[in-house]
């Protein structure tokens, strides 16, 4: 069937396949039974069983008469939908004006995003709560007066800037006589009124108009004194509500916005734990010298040929210096240390002098921060069993923002709590405030480190102390 035709790459590499599964069967003798039809095929075309199957199909067809010959089966291109315009066309003192209007597909409109929702999809916050609370007070930002103007001509159908060009239509009349110069200024009066006390209406004959006070003041009400203070005083329950103050709903256009670390953070900005706990996975260099003993107050693990922290005795130089439960050490006194085993990143400490070891770390690039706000009841929503997360709580705010199960927790605000009992981690975690910082590492990581160690030198000579900010 193939004389005098150009055999193609696909039909070259099934001659290759079954040439090499003929000469194995020649060396090595018969490795698949001849009844074996279908697999000795497969074996040596080195086609799927469903191509198989459907050749086989084909075949009956085109040996029976029933087809010409064998397909060649293509993959099936998505057809775009042409673009469709419709053309407006409007008569000006004999100029033409011509607008077109084209229907974008779906995918194309979702591409056009406006501006303000491009920078906010480029904001980042430290909890989903704090993305809430934003988004609200950029929802309650008040409108500018010439902005609202613009806003109710445009609800009202008319065009706050018509496309007609003034040269186009010179000696013709205006099709738009509202949108005259004098019809597109704002209204004389103020269009965000407050509440002015004892202005009286006055009349101006410009705009033969009376001015008035929109919101007339409730101080002095049918000889009820309805001031704020003393509603505050009697009436508290008639107050302003103390759920969000005006700063925690300050919108992120203001410079006074609370930020930690560049995100923007209005419920979690004031967290001092949040702030403690903060994750760069940046490079540092340290200095670090030996104490009393000649030792530098450190225990390394080697993990995929890096050296990683896991232990920092308490009061050391090393818990001086900074270091922290999952630092990867890059170079000591300027010894590249990856794929050392851990005796031999120990040596270059027990070698170094007792002053000024240079360290470069990398800052726990295993970890990551999760901040959850607690609930009426004080719960953040997680279950944890000698440190590891074990469940959450659904519609709770672990489960909200992404906090998973099989990881080990390694910090509470900025805390270490490596072989800490469990309740007092809950101890931690209930005086730590509305808002908790937790720093989390996958538990096979975790365990891979911790595992040639004692958990009573975890839970003795690990530094728990409190971090300063």
């Amino acid at each position: 069937m193939l004389h005098g035709k150009i055999i193609q790459s696909q039909s070259r590499e099934i001659v290759a396949n079954v040439l090499a599964f003929m000469k194995r069967e020649a060396e090595f003798g018969q490795q698949i039974p001849l009844r074996c039809v279908t697999k000795r095929v497969i074996a040596a075309t080195g086609v799927s069983e469903r191509s198989i199957r459907r050749i086989q199909r084909e075949a009956e067809l085109v040996f029976a008469g029933g087809a010409a010959s064998f397909s060649s089966p293509r993959s099936k291109k998505r057809r775009r939908r042409p673009l469709k315009a419709t053309v407006n066309s409007v008569d000006c003192g004999g100029t033409s004006l011509i607008s077109v209007v084209t229907q974008l597909d779906k995918e194309d409109i979702k591409s056009h995003i406006s501006e303000s929702e491009t920078k906010t999809s480029k904001m980042l916050y430290p909890s989903l709560e704090d993305m809430k609370v934003d988004q609200l007070a950029r929802a309650q930002q008040p409108y500018s007066a010439t902005t609202s103007f613009t806003e109710q001509h445009r609800s009202a159908g008319i065009s706050p800037s018509p496309a007609v060009h003034p040269q186009a239509c010179t000696n013709s009349i205006s099709l738009y006589p509202s949108m005259a110069p004098s019809a597109l200024a704002p209204p004389p009066y103020s269009l965000t009124p407050s509440a002015p006390a004892h202005v009286s209406s006055h009349y101006d004959s410009t705009t033969r108009q009376y001015h008035s006070p929109v919101y007339p003041t409730l101080n002095d009400y049918m000889g009820l004194d309805l001031s704020p203070e003393t509603i505050a005083l009697n009436m508290p329950e008639y107050g302003p509500p103390a759920v969000l103050t005006a700063m925690q709903l300050q919108p992120v256009s203001n410079t006074a916005a609370p930020s930690v670390g560049g995100m923007v953070a209005p419920l979690s900005g004031q967290s001092v734990g949040l702030q403690r706990a903060q994750v760069t996975h940046g490079i540092r260099e340290l200095t670090v010298c030996k104490d009393a003993h000649g030792k530098v107050g450190l225990r390394v693990q080697t993990v995929n040929s890096g050296v990683f922290v896991c232990v920092v005795v308490k009061g050391s130089p090393a818990a001086l210096a900074g270091l922290r439960f999952g630092d990867q050490i890059l170079q000591v006194n300027g010894v590249i240390v990856a794929g050392y085993t851990m005796d031999q990143v120990h040596k270059l400490f027990k070698d170094g002098p007792i002053n000024g070891i240079s360290v470069i770390v990398r800052d726990r690039p295993f970890e990551r921060t999760v901040t959850l706000h607690k609930n009426s009841t004080g719960h953040v929503g997680f279950h944890f069993k000698d440190g590891k997360i074990v469940g959450l709580v659904q519609d709770s705010s672990a489960a909200r923002n992404g906090l998973l199960t099989d990881h080990h927790v390694l910090e509470v605000n900025g805390q270490n709590v490596v072989g800490v009992p469990d309740k007092d981690i809950t101890t931690i975690i209930n005086e730590g405030g509305p808002a908790i910082t937790v720093t989390i590492i996958p538990s096979f990581v975790f365990d891979h480190m911790v595992k040639k160690m004692s958990s009573n030198l975890l839970k003795t000579a690990m530094d728990h102390s409190i971090p300063n900010v």
